[in-house]
């Protein structure tokens, strides 16, 4: 017989391997019905002969994915996935100065509201990881639900938020005692959190679009949390977008809105249209929470707009964050290693002539993002998360893909310089394979938009 935790572990297992068994029938349902001449037969034969989707022997990657500052800018903390570890970054100097192990496949970070402790999300092993700020060294492990990902915690630092991607939720931990409180109904593969400005609310987007009609445009949702009454406020739709990314808000004298990346799929179009393109766009929701009244909460307010231009296509945005003064928003296009720099004085202007009640109005129009996106910045290989110093002076830009963070110069508007995080220089087949699929830099050329379907950066195929 199984114990409970074995059972959970074995279901989880399950679990995970039908999604990735679907995956891989629509990634080859769609494959058959294109030219394979072009795609390297040995790395699509190994991709597919890997049917067991275990870990690949040889070096062991960093695979940096997500990352924050301390509160006062001076180091960096780094989450890297494959190898189990957060390291820790001197940002006057860009060396790594400390290395902390966690638990497998660490996926976010967040620092406490003092800059004392550090919580580490870790998707496989269903925990997270609570490190001293000051000794990394880690303190405990907390128990979370299926998958964790986002992470973030109140205004006091009292109650951690985890967003757990396979089990739709969002857990609830009591810092204090260690232990779940509370877990909260969240929509379709929760992914990340974010606490608002003002500490009152926290969001959470979700990756994939709420159950629906395979006739219909995908919905997608951001659920908002009241973070003093500790309940769902209010699930936002966001129509004809999938896979919501890093959440961000601008400053309140900014408008105080969301930004955050998304793809926006034509599952209508015929298949045989994909060589005339037009299959995926990409761009990003801009989501005016509800105010609070006395009555509770209103009702949030959603727009969209493409970060795409006319031949110009920036796949797979992934993460976003503004500069402490509001003037500038980002966000990485992880397909396309760049990373857009978000005028949002001009965003502000295009936007308020959106109408108020059509959020799709402008989302097919490829000539928006001209108005308000002032530069396309290249960074390294798969850009990911973004976090901006308190100075606004330099951004930081995690590059999953060749183990390095680039540092951006936000007043020059170019890279300064790029940390070597001491990843393994050698570079083996599968990496080269991940690299392939997850840049996006040829394949709009090619018309390749089917590839968008495969999840690398949670199954990676080499």
């Amino acid at each position: 017989m199984l114990g409970t935790k074995d059972k959970r572990a074995t279901e989880k297992a399950t679990y995970r391997r039908n999604i990735l068994s679907g995956t891989v029938v629509v990634v080859l349902v769609f494959l058959a019905g294109l030219s394979l001449d072009v795609l390297p037969r040995a790395v699509f034969s190994q991709a597919v002969q890997r049917s067991d989707w275990s870990e690949a022997t040889g070096p062991r990657y960093l695979s940096p994915i997500d990352l924050k500052l301390s509160p006062d800018g001076q180091r960096l903390y780094v989450v890297c996935e494959d190898s189990d570890l957060v390291l820790v970054v001197d940002t006057h100097n860009g060396h790594v100065t400390g290395r902390v192990k966690v638990g497998h496949r660490p996926k976010a970070i967040a620092v406490s509201p003092d800059g004392k402790a550090l919580y580490v999300s870790n998707e496989r092993d269903d925990t997270v990881t609570e490190i001293d700020a000051h000794s990394l060294q880690p303190h405990r492990t907390l128990e979370a639900g299926w998958g964790p990902v986002g992470v973030t915690t109140d205004r006091t630092g009292e109650v951690l938020y985890v967003a757990n991607t396979l089990g739709n939720d969002v857990s609830l931990i009591d810092l204090l005692t260690g232990k779940e409180i509370k877990r909260l109904t969240a929509g379709t593969f929760p992914e990340y959190v974010a606490l608002s400005r003002d500490g009152s609310q926290v969001f959470v987007s979700n990756l994939l679009a709420r159950p629906g009609p395979s006739d219909q445009p995908p919905v997608s949702e951001i659920t908002e949390i009241d973070a003093r009454a500790q309940v769902v406020a209010e699930r936002v739709l966001v129509p004809g977008v999938i896979q919501l990314r890093h959440i961000a808000q601008v400053p309140a004298k900014e408008g105080g809105y969301l930004l955050i990346p998304f793809m926006r799929p034509k599952n209508l179009n015929p298949l045989v249209q994909i060589e005339q393109g037009w299959y995926l766009t990409h761009g990003m929701a801009i989501v005016h929470p509800s105010p609070s009244h006395a009555g509770g909460l209103g009702k949030s307010r959603v727009s969209e707009l493409l970060l795409d231009d006319i031949d110009q296509y920036y796949a797979d945005g992934f993460g976003s964050a503004t500069t402490p003064d509001g003037q500038r928003a980002l966000v990485t296009a992880a397909g396309a290693n760049i990373v857009s720099v978000v005028d949002t004085a001009k965003l502000n202007r295009f936007s308020n002539r959106m109408p108020l009640d059509k959020p799709e109005a402008l989302a097919d129009r490829l000539d928006s993002a001209r108005q308000f996106v002032v530069h396309r910045i290249p960074t390294g290989l798969d850009p990911t998360a973004i976090a901006v110093g308190p100075s606004s002076r330099f951004a930081y830009i995690a590059n999953r893909l060749d183990d390095t963070v680039s540092v951006l110069d936000l007043q020059k508007l170019a890279i300064a310089s790029t940390i070597d995080l001491g990843g393994p220089k050698e570079i083996t087949a599968v990496r080269r394979g991940e690299r392939l699929f997850s840049t996006q830099v040829t394949v709009f050329r090619d018309n390749w938009h089917v590839l968008h379907v495969i999840p690398m950066k949670d199954f990676p195929m080499g």
